[in-house]
């Protein structure tokens, strides 16, 4: 091979492909410092479609584009340079929302205090005169006086950003238009939503909880404007924290959510003292009053705070919190558990126990815990900000189940039936269970617990598969934990309304003794679609979203509305969707699916898919349902999972740099992956034109090394020996200065 073919090559390997188009008539859009500018036309293609055109004259970074219409409807655009449609005649007016990489436009019109920000207004466009005006709102409504048609969002401020724990603070809201004016007739409602993040969390996480924070009883369900208020009000000591943790306190318009604006606090508090948290602490030491109580006998738990010489660490004052094991007489293994048939904590204890400076680190917990079967327990002790932090005493209960008329020892099998064999999906079915010896006669002193245990198959499936999950089936909340056969019940019961299975395909219930799961029997299930929900009337989903340009793992919400061929809502809509996940790059211009949690991440409790319940009215809501892990773009597109052709997409446009995606960024990551894809060529081709390199070991090990380095990096694997492009690019240069040493 010749020397200037093989350089051809090896530049293939780095070439950028780019194009740029100048429009003839466009508006000029200047960026900070300078540094950007962009020229901007939109074209009419007809009456009802247009086209925007960008065109970046200076600056290299990803333009981000969207319009607002004057009926308050988004529109992307994808790429800044694509077609979209007006409605009708009364599509006069639009806003254009821009912003070139991270950098905002010099010249945008109603700039927020927080460039977290993004949806900033920006400039006017007329399609009737066909030209960029200024100056024009297009957020006007009828109803001058008592609506949020003027708001475009609040100014929420406090009279203390960094409370102490449990003190109460003010909540200042100001209700404002698009040019940060006061609105002073704004009358409408506003609600409080509640976000908390760890010291040791990145991600905000929504909650209602009591645990977390209180709102004055005046505020618990909101606040109303009233005339006198002009727009403006002072909420005194609306709000305590109970954690020392980082909150976001939302203010959100009660008609519109997207009208909203936001107060962050860094809680203090004795928990933050130096002489106060669990620094000094390296484990607890737990004892009781006895290791061995009979069933439901209550018992102490004490509880010392030690540091690693195991000495009590006095100013100890953080929380604990309890996890509970059993673990029967037949098996080796511990299972965690939260149910109360198996223990109870005394309510004082249910949410843990915060120390306090009297306990001097060592505290006594009177009848703290009960257990109601005799097994083994393990009750662990966590500190509640450090889970490495903990220690445990187990029990091993005695009581009635161990007396010879109270257990499986007569019983050999169950005989169970039901009411229906072939329920519609959600129908409620009762099961009967009748415990048997070998001769099938009912052992009528037979007072153990049983388990249920579900299994479905589809209707192209021979196999069954074992599920847990309530995407499949729901237990009434009474037999969540199976059920206890009392001596009323001679041997045989009925558990009315006992399941639901919530999707149509062939379900196995076995009901299996607590304490030898040999004795078990089952019954099968065929499960129909409800009559009154059809996959006729169900033509689409519409998709839609707070954030279209969340950051990397931000998690974000998926609303969706199951609709017909008119776009109407199909309010009995009972079906499950699926989450297909698709991405793209920037220089690409096709969608690749993926399930790598590489690139992308749902909530656990939506475990790739959905079912919609009866109170969802054909419209979910799910709230922080997926984070993105990459700063490419991404299609969610949600199917309904009976019907591949039903279905409907979200857009997201990821942004990110590279402290956020493990020190390489996007162009440095397609850089390495042209290069991975050519390699094998490029080695083909120097075993060819070079006998050294062909038997040269040490540069083949080097090679095959280097290979296996680029795939870690292409993949983000934790264990990739290069953390950035420098060290990379310095391994490939060594690697190809060995190469023509040698050759």
């Amino acid at each position: 091979m010749k020397k200037t073919s093989f350089w051809i090559l090896l530049l293939a390997l780095f070439s950028l492909i780019g194009s740029t188009t100048f429009a003839s008539d466009c508006k000029q859009v200047e960026f900070e410092n300078g540094d950007g500018r962009v020229c901007v036309n939109i074209e009419k293609d007809d009456d009802e479609t247009f086209q925007l055109e960008t065109d970046i004259e200076k600056g290299n970074w990803a333009l981000r584009c969207w319009i607002l219409l004057s009926n308050n409807t988004y529109k992307e655009i994808a790429g800044c340079n694509n077609e979209f449609f007006v409605s009708n005649s009364k599509e006069q007016l639009i806003k254009l929302y821009i912003k070139l990489g991270s950098e905002y436009p010099t010249d945008w019109d109603g700039k927020p205090n927080n460039k977290t920000e993004r949806l900033f207004p920006q400039w006017m466009y007329d399609f009737e005169e066909g030209e960029w005006t200024d100056g024009i709102s297009n957020n006007d409504d009828d109803d001058d006086d008592n609506d949020a048609g003027d708001v475009d969002n609040f100014y929420v401020t406090t009279d203390d950003t960094t409370p102490s724990i449990n003190q109460r603070v003010d909540l200042k809201i100001k209700a404002r238009d698009s040019d940060n004016g006061t609105v002073t007739d704004y009358t409408n409602a506003v609600e409080f939503v509640v976000y908390y993040k760890t010291s040791s969390s990145s991600s905000w996480r929504e909650t209602t909880s009591s645990t977390y924070f209180e709102l004055d009883d005046d505020y618990e369900d909101g606040y109303d404007f009233s005339s006198s208020d002009d727009g403006y009000v002072t909420l005194t000591d609306a709000i305590r924290f109970k954690k020392d943790y980082e909150y976001k306190v939302e203010v959100v318009d009660e008609d519109d959510e997207d009208i909203l604006w936001y107060k962050t606090f860094d809680i203090g508090g004795t928990s933050n003292d130096d002489d106060n948290d669990a620094w000094d602490v390296d484990n607890f030491y737990v004892t009781t009053d006895d290791t061995t109580p009979s069933i439901n006998q209550r018992v102490d738990l004490k509880i010392k705070a030690r540091d690693n010489g195991n000495n009590t660490v006095t100013d100890y004052t953080n929380a604990v919190d309890f996890v509970v094991y059993y673990k029967t007489s037949s098996s080796s293994s511990w299972r965690e558990t939260t149910s109360s048939t198996y223990f109870e904590l005394k309510s004082t204890y249910n949410n843990g126990y915060d120390f306090s400076s009297s306990d001097d680190g060592y505290v006594t917990l009177t009848d703290a815990i009960r257990f109601k079967k005799d097994y083994e327990y393990k009750v662990e002790i966590v500190d509640e900000d450090d889970e490495d932090i903990l220690w445990y005493e187990t029990f091993d209960i005695g009581g009635t189940s161990n007396d010879d008329d109270n257990d499986a020892g007569d019983v050999d099998n169950f005989y169970v039936t039901t009411d229906d064999t072939t329920p519609s999906i959600n129908q409620r079915v009762d099961l009967k269970i009748k415990a048997r010896d070998n001769g099938n006669n009912t052992v009528t002193d037979y007072t153990n617990a049983v388990d249920f245990v579900v299994y479905y198959k589809t209707s192209s499936s021979s196999s069954w598969i074992e599920t847990t999950s309530s995407t499949y089936f729901e237990l009434d909340d009474d037999y969540e934990d199976g059920y206890d056969f009392s001596s009323s019940d001679d041997g045989y019961v009925t558990l009315t309304d006992a399941i639901r299975f919530k999707k149509d395909y062939e379900y196995k219930v076995e009901i299996v003794d607590e304490d030898d799961e040999d004795i078990l029997w089952y019954k099968i299930f065929d499960v129909g679609w409800n009559d009154t929900i059809s996959d006729e009337d169900l033509d689409n989903f519409y998709v839609t979203t707070y954030d279209t340009y969340p950051d990397i793992n931000e998690r974000v919400n998926l609303f969706i509305k199951a609709r017909d061929n008119d776009n109407n809502t199909v309010t009995d809509y009972r079906g499950t969707v699926k989450f297909d996940v698709y991405y793209k790059k920037t220089s690409s211009s096709s969608w690749t699916k993926t399930t790598s949690s590489t690139y992308f991440e749902l909530d656990d409790q939506y475990e790739d898919w959905y079912t919609f319940k009866s109170s969802d009215d054909g419209y979910a809501t799910l709230y922080y349902v997926i984070k993105f892990k990459k700063d490419y773009d991404f299609k969610v597109k949600i199917v309904d999972d009976n019907n591949d052709d039903i279905y409907g997409e979200k857009i997201f446009y990821i942004w990110g740099d590279s402290s956020e995606t493990d020190w390489y960024t996007a162009a440095e990551i397609e850089n390495i992956e042209k290069v991975y894809n050519l390699r094998d060529k490029l080695i083909q081709s120097l075993k060819s034109s070079s006998s050294k390199l062909r038997y040269n070991q040490t540069r083949i090990t080097m090679s095959n090394d280097l290979k296996e380095e680029m795939r870690k990096i292409i993949n983000d694997e934790d264990d990739k020996e290069y953390d950035d492009y420098e060290e990379f690019w310095k391994a490939f240069n060594e690697r190809y200065s060995y190469t023509l040493r040698n050759k």
